[in-house]
């Protein structure tokens, strides 16, 4: 079996509050996978916990460089809600700019994946300074 499932907004549309239930039915986590502002909104009042927001747009198949950035302000603030954000994050400064604008995480590929200069990738992020400095004090 598993534990959780990906569902994405753009492929689900409509039926996306109906695999949202399913899954919670089910006792399945959900990472909704969101591109746009009513796909926020949609996963937001269906009660996802779990968000994901990419830079590509999954139905054209184009890549914008700050859709991500675009859409942190959504999420509120300390509560259960988990946002990640993915899509074309390949250097250490977007990863900053990402945790600066409220995102509790990164997911990366390209950045890591087959890339010769992963280590140095994986040791900058992993680096102290690069976190926002609201964590300073939290001995991370």
């Amino acid at each position: 079996g598993c534990d959780g499932v990906l569902l994405i907004a753009s492929v689900l549309g409509p039926a996306l509050p109906q695999f949202l239930d399913t899954a919670t039915v089910m006792g399945l986590e959900t990472l909704v996978e969101v591109h746009t502002r009513t796909e926020v909104t949609m996963a937001l009042d269906h009660l996802a916990q779990n968000l994901l927001v990419t830079n590509y747009d999954r139905v054209s198949g184009q890549y914008f460089d700050t859709q991500a950035e675009n859409l942190a302000g959504m999420f509120p603030g300390n509560g259960p809600i988990v946002s990640l954000a993915t899509g074309g994050i390949e250097d250490p400064s977007k990863v900053r700019e990402l945790l600066c604008a409220g995102y509790d995480g990164v997911v990366v590929g390209r950045a890591i994946m087959g890339n010769a200069r992963a280590s140095e990738f994986i040791k900058a992020v992993r680096d102290r300074p690069l976190l926002p400095a609201e964590f300073a004090g939290w001995g991370l």
